[in-house]
């Protein structure tokens, strides 16, 4: 669930739920999806910063923190083609069907910018590049125009590969440089498309990764697609949006293959995707998000944090009263009355994704 400019504005129950979440667990780089890069007059014209947002939110996270940060955030392509409404304002709840239907449908998104990723780093950030080649110049077996999308048009032939941005930040570690790799990819679902690009563009996505890191893919790709050396530090990190295991999805077999060089944070029978809510059960349960690293580094510790729920029915009688102590939180479903451990409350109403811890150290 999206972070807005008005939620963080506003400072609302979702954002002081990730603050609650994440203040927990020290950090000297934060990586942040589907957040939007706020741009003047959007959603409207009472908006007026630009890429303030990831810096707001990290102040909010830690108001005294004591290291000063560095930011590396861009724009995604996300709603860049979306229109604005009769009041010359963009719709900011996507669960509008008005807003739907003035929705950019190729780079899915209400309004510009709207599903962005950020990093925030404690460290001294020497560079950052950005990548967003057309997608059939990469991959150019790829026919967009035979896709469709969700009104059943033809997809654009100059479409782009990543809807959001495959960013390259580079920060000095210990004297050391590093390279942390910010990737959210198109979801591998079609959500009801029966000639959906996603599946295609989720793997090519995850195929420039892995041709970024290791210099080949399943594919012979222009001399131009940039690629690191063999010996380059790597951190990558962010939603990939396909479960490693789902040997349907062919994502999960280019995720395979780039953990023969990378190391997850956890392992692969732990989900990250569970829907939001702490009364809902988790339904299909899927690895999306990963934290993944080079052999320069050591694992300390790290793990998909997912607490236990606690979940106890205390009573069922009128005027019960919901409440929050130190370790739990009291919740009213109908007449009755739950009690739910305050961490796992947080992280369900804070987003539909559990969030990664990784602590690691060079060998």
């Amino acid at each position: 669930m999206e972070l807005d400019s008005t939620k963080i504005i506003k400072n609302n129950k979702q954002i002081k739920l990730v603050k609650e979440v994440v203040s927990k667990y020290p950090y000297d780089l934060l990586s942040v999806n589907e957040i939007q890069y706020d741009k003047p007059g959007v959603p409207n014209s009472s908006y007026k910063t630009d890429g303030q947002n990831l810096e707001k939110l990290n102040k909010l996270i830690n108001p005294s923190h004591e290291h000063n940060f560095f930011y590396s955030f861009s724009s995604a392509l996300t709603g860049e083609n979306a229109q604005r409404n009769e009041r010359g304002e963009f719709y900011s709840d996507p669960k509008l069907p008005e807003a739907r239907k003035l929705a950019d449908v190729v780079n899915f998104g209400i309004f510009p910018s709207q599903y962005s990723n950020g990093i925030a780093s404690r460290y001294k950030i020497i560079s950052i590049t950005r990548f967003n080649p057309q997608w059939k110049k990469f991959n150019n077996s790829v026919k967009p125009s035979l896709y469709t999308d969700a009104r059943k048009n033809p997809l654009p032939e100059d479409m782009k590969l990543f809807d959001k941005s495959f960013t390259d930040t580079i920060v000095e570690i210990e004297g050391q440089r590093v390279h942390i790799l910010g990737l959210h990819t198109v979801p591998a679902f079609g959500f009801g498309n029966p000639n959906t690009p996603n599946l295609q563009r989720n793997a090519d996505q995850l195929r420039f990764l892995e041709y970024y890191i290791l210099g080949s893919t399943s594919y012979s790709v222009p001399k131009s697609t940039p690629k690191l050396s063999r010996d380059s530090k790597i951190i990558a990190m962010g939603d990939w949006n396909v479960d490693i295991k789902d040997s349907s999805k062919e994502g999960s077999s280019v995720l395979k293959r780039i953990f023969t060089h990378l190391t997850h944070a956890d392992s692969y029978d732990t989900p990250t995707h569970l829907g939001i809510g702490a009364f809902k059960k988790p339904h299909n349960p899927m690895l999306l998000d990963y934290i993944a690293y080079s052999s320069h580094f050591e694992k300390v510790r790290g793990k998909v944090i997912y607490p236990k729920s606690g979940q106890k029915l205390i009573k069922c009688e009128n005027n019960l009263k919901e409440r929050k102590t130190k370790n739990f939180v009291f919740l009213k479903k109908s007449e009755c009355l739950y009690r739910f451990n305050r961490n796992y409350f947080n992280i369900r109403e804070a987003s539909d994704h559990l969030p990664i811890y990784l602590e690691l150290k060079f060998k």
